[in-house]
């Protein structure tokens, strides 16, 4: 699609103080020709401290009175905030001298005047999309590569989540530097990491994925919502959403961006394999599989174990937790668990105490148990599943060995 010499029809989306000044660019773009994708209306002030998807805008076009320093103060906000690497054109009425100066020192692509014409709307936005930066070749390759980690679920109500965000919370509290850990919440279904933080995320998994070229770190950066306990959490999406709806591609980018963001990546999937599933599992050091010491999820956890042989991931390190389960005592272990092991094919080692009421009052308060603190057994646990995921990743890099 071309609009006057614009060979690829790019992403605008228009802040406008008026319905008259809404009706008056819609018109002049040719609204039937999708150029723009959203108009807002209402006070700059306002629309300046909503979310506007920036890092999946190519051009932002914004109504405002050079005169008005509320204004000069709105369009500073949004050129510092999520905008700040997005072309900006800006409309007005009798721009004055003073105005116009204003403008340059802002940085803003170009200026159309009102009323609007459509050949000037046109050329303002053209010359404004070819100073979009480039999209980077790739994630930034001189960081060392971070662990990344997937809880991959054996059977419903395993508690996944739950262990995920205390992982994660977990290597926070060791890193050596803020924010070095990334939770990713890829159940684009039935995803909840953010809500068992108490956070309201800006933009979730699948608007990052589907940016496609345009992710890079600073998208993820903007994206992901900063938990007290130093966890950067890439929600799901706030509602359902197909699991097809995302490619193979789009999330092996996903998953090599992040791990060149953080020092170390914990991924929560939904328990059904996706297009996309196998991609994001062959790029992880090492998986978690996550079950109950009960009969359906013995077997739900066996199947997953057939599915990652028969997806050529057998050779990726494989600790397996049996959550909500006091670990067998230290001579022995019980037939449960004998039982367990040989419909399995694979060894029990870890497990977590079931403690419902500590960790529920955590959740309710969107507090990791590093944070909380009350469930002390349950912490533990996690802290030890922690270390033996970063030993079962050394033992594959060849330079210790495995727990």
């Amino acid at each position: 699609m071309t609009h006057h010499g614009i060979t690829k029809t790019p992403t605008v989306i228009a802040l406008v103080r008026s319905s008259d000044v809404a009706d008056a660019l819609r018109d002049a773009a040719g609204l039937d020709n999708g150029l723009l994708s959203e108009v807002r209306v209402g006070p700059l002030a306002r629309l300046a401290r909503q979310e506007t998807g920036g890092y999946l805008t190519d051009v932002v076009v914004v109504d405002a009175d050079l005169d008005d320093d509320g204004d000069i103060d709105a369009l500073t906000a949004l050129m510092a905030g999520p905008l700040a690497r997005t072309p900006m054109v800006v409309t007005t009425r009798g721009a004055s001298v003073a105005g116009m100066r204003r403008l340059m020192r802002l940085g803003i692509a170009d200026v159309v005047p009102q009323p609007i014409q459509r050949q000037e709307l046109l050329a303002a936005i053209r010359l404004a999309h070819s100073r979009r930066p480039a999209p980077p070749r790739g994630p930034d390759t001189r960081r060392p590569k971070g662990l990344v980690t997937a809880l991959l679920k054996g059977g419903g109500g395993s508690g996944a989540t739950t262990l995920a965000v205390n992982l994660a919370g977990v290597l926070a509290a060791r890193a050596t530097r803020p924010e070095a850990v990334g939770l990713l919440d890829l159940d684009l279904q039935f995803g909840a990491c953010a809500l068992y933080m108490d956070l309201e995320p800006r933009l979730g998994s699948l608007e990052v994925m589907q940016a496609g070229h345009r992710l890079d770190a600073e998208l993820l950066a903007s994206a992901a919502a900063r938990h007290r306990s130093g966890v950067a959490v890439l929600a799901a999406p706030p509602a359902p959403m197909p699991l097809d709806a995302v490619d193979p591609d789009q999330a092996a980018r996903l998953i090599e961006v992040a791990r060149r963001q953080w020092d170390g990546v914990v991924i929560d999937l939904p328990q059904a394999w996706t297009p996309w599933t196998r991609s994001v599992l062959g790029a992880c050091d090492v998986i978690v599989l996550v079950t109950q010491m009960t009969v359906p999820n013995i077997h739900q956890a066996a199947r997953q174990i057939e599915t990652l042989a028969a997806e050529g991931l057998a050779e990726t390190p494989l600790v397996t937790v049996v959550n909500r389960m006091a670990p067998p005592r230290l001579f022995g272990k019980p037939d449960l668990v004998k039982r367990a092991e040989k419909t399995l094919g694979v060894p029990l080692a870890h497990f977590v105490p079931s403690d419902w009421k500590a960790v529920s009052a955590a959740v309710d308060t969107g507090a990791t148990l590093v944070e909380d603190r009350s469930a002390k057994p349950v912490r533990k646990a996690v802290e030890a599943l922690a270390a033996a995921v970063a030993a079962a990743a050394r033992a594959r890099a060849g330079t210790g060995t495995a727990a």
